[in-house]
């Protein structure tokens, strides 16, 4: 079949129109593409860097010291606890000299008393202390003769001549009834404190047999001296 010329003519223009525009879009499109995929690329990296700072443990912090270091400790040495010595048993003639100043005291007031007590009572048992301790000092006295003649000195003989002469010296200060009620108060510290002594002090350190036994009777005459005061002192708070 027979063309014509201006038909292929036509058709020749147009392929290569075609070609040249197939040319060009092709040309964009790999343009395009070729900004597009680094900025996908940095994109996805942004992300894949991202997942893995996500991924990653973060580290434990290192544990809290306590103060203790493995370094060799020092043993500690307790030193030992100083114990005070125990006090000096009394002797025999310390005993005795105890008993003869306790009852040297109690005849001094004794005879006080008896020259300004103005209750009857009072007097009354004024007497039978000066009578009683008068008797107990004697048979103190003859005992220590048969004793070593060592030394008569103690604390405790000290104490209780102390304390008598301080008390003799208030009383005697004092008028009518104040007067009776300081030496009955007087007698019921005083036994009291002779009770204790002969109980946790004298009885414990006593060596003679016969020691042992004037203390016995001292102790029980003491009791009963001590019996009697407290009575007298109730009556006296009575007539305050």
């Amino acid at each position: 079949m027979n063309v014509p010329r201006f038909v292929l003519r036509s058709a020749r223009s147009n392929s290569f129109a075609f070609s040249v525009a197939g040319v060009l879009i092709g040309s964009a499109v790999v343009a395009c593409g070729g900004d597009r995929e680094p900025a996908q690329d940095a994109t996805m990296t942004t992300a894949t860097h991202k997942e893995t700072e996500a991924t990653q443990v973060t580290p434990a912090p290192p544990p809290a010291t306590t103060g203790t270091s493995d370094a060799p400790t020092t043993a500690v040495t307790t030193p030992p606890v100083e114990t005070k010595p125990a006090p000096p048993s009394l002797t025999d003639d310390q005993i005795l000299a105890v008993i003869h100043t306790a009852n040297a005291g109690e005849v001094d007031q004794a005879k006080l008393a008896q020259s300004k007590a103005t209750v009857s009572s009072v007097k009354k048992f004024a007497q039978m202390m000066a009578k009683d301790h008068t008797e107990a000092d004697a048979k103190t006295t003859t005992l220590a003769k048969k004793q070593n003649n060592a030394s008569t000195t103690s604390d405790l003989k000290t104490s209780i001549e102390a304390d008598a002469k301080e008390l003799t010296t208030k009383m005697n200060k004092e008028k009518g009834k104040a007067f009776d009620r300081a030496y009955i108060d007087a007698q019921v510290k005083e036994h009291q404190a002779v009770l204790d002594a002969i109980k946790d002090k004298l009885l414990p350190n006593a060596q003679s047999s016969e020691v042992k036994a004037l203390l016995e009777a001292v102790r029980e005459k003491v009791a009963h001296h001590l019996d009697e005061a407290k009575k007298i002192q109730e009556t006296l708070a009575g007539d305050i």
